[in-house]
């Protein structure tokens, strides 16, 4: 699997509905559906009630305020309101589920999915056709590595709203991080249909499609993001799909945008890709120098295979002394390579150096006695 998955679509912790700003869209979702549930069933009680619908309209305001704490990770504050709620109005089979789910979320945001659990549980017991109750409950199962209860649930939200784009994106998340690709793709292009080509549709797609290293599908949704959501991350992985798929001069120019004495290891490293696609050592002789040198990432200078492409790069345009230099660094770092001292033999050949060619070939093979020794 693609090791850059991750950082190319930001996304962090987009799998399996399980990190922070999924369970923050569980928030903003649950606050959605639940008081515009909430608000039809206080519409439709009779005018001569009015004066008892004061309490209820108390506690519509009280889980409003909890919404809001949740936003702004206040999550103690939220658990406090919403189990001080719950113990009050445990028993209302409109607002008593509701606490009970908000106190789950604040749980859940709080990275104690454990203890979400049985809130969740309670919510669905009392109000079993509410899907979000499913997808929160799922989220919670997820943390805790039960996967196959946590399917199950994606399952039931489903068919409890199979037109919802929301509970679509979660379940084909979900299937993503199963590794299920073919069930996942299904449901997230659902997902993207029911929501009219949103962006977070457009991620998630973008997402399976580099798990499952097929670029070129990437690419479309990558394409998506980057026109509609532009960022860094996408910037970095739109390039990626295209140098895969055979465009190394678009790549080129897209990371051409970036900063380039800000750039991260990956992105170095992909625009190194770039350079050797294109047969490109502007770059290479810049990281070669001094100054160039400094201004890399430390993860990228400890790095022998970054150092032994620069030297490619710098040796197939005849820049043999900055190749020699950069291929004596990748051999520092990783000494036991046959491979960086082969090369540099052939440098040292191409400088005239013959003297020390044939030492250093010497070198190599008496190492090789002791080591097949």
């Amino acid at each position: 699997m693609n090791s850059t998955i991750l950082y190319a679509v930001g996304q962090s912790s987009d799998r399996c509905c399980v990190g922070r700003r999924a369970v923050l869209a569980t928030t903003r979702r649950a606050r959605g559906w639940n008081l515009l549930a909430l608000v039809a069933l206080l519409a439709s009680v009779s005018g001569a009630l009015a004066s008892a619908d004061e309490p209820m309209a108390a506690a519509v305001g009280t889980l409003a305020e909890i919404d809001s704490l949740l936003a702004v990770d206040r999550q103690e504050a939220a658990l406090a309101r919403a189990t001080h709620q719950y113990e009050v109005l445990g028993d209302d089979p409109v607002l008593g589920w509701q606490f009970a789910q908000r106190a789950g979320l604040a749980l859940l945001q709080s990275g104690r999915p454990a203890e979400a659990v049985p809130w969740f549980e309670a919510a669905i017991r009392a109000a079993p056709y509410v899907a979000t109750n499913h997808l929160d409950l799922a989220a919670a199962l997820m943390a805790l590595g039960r996967r196959g209860r946590a399917l199950s649930e994606y399952q039931e939200a489903v068919e409890l709203a199979p037109g919802d784009p929301r509970v679509r994106l979660d379940y084909g998340q979900a299937l993503t991080g199963f590794g299920f690709y073919e069930d996942a793709a299904r449901e997230l292009e659902l997902a993207d249909r029911f929501c009219g080509d949103c962006v977070a549709a457009a991620r998630a797609l973008a997402a399976l499609h580099l798990a499952r290293e097929d670029h070129a599908a990437a690419l479309i949704y990558l394409q998506r993001l980057h026109a509609d959501e532009p960022s860094r991350q996408v910037s970095y992985a739109l390039a990626q799909a295209l140098l895969a798929t055979g465009n190394a001069a678009a790549a080129a120019e897209l990371l051409a945008t970036l900063p380039a004495e800000e750039l991260t290891a990956p992105e170095v490293m992909l625009a190194l890709k770039v350079d050797r696609s294109l047969g490109n050592s502007d770059r290479a002789r810049q990281w070669s120098r001094p100054e160039g040198r400094a201004a890399l990432p430390a993860a990228v200078r400890g790095d022998p295979l970054f150092w032994a492409v620069v030297a490619e790069l710098l040796q197939r345009d005849g820049h043999l002394e900055g190749a020699l230099a950069a291929l004596e660094e990748a051999i520092a770092l990783e000494p036991t390579s046959a491979i960086y001292r082969n090369n540099r033999i052939v440098l040292l050949q191409q400088l005239g150096r013959e003297g020390e060619a044939a030492a250093a070939w010497r070198e190599l093979q008496e190492k090789r006695e002791v080591d097949g020794g």
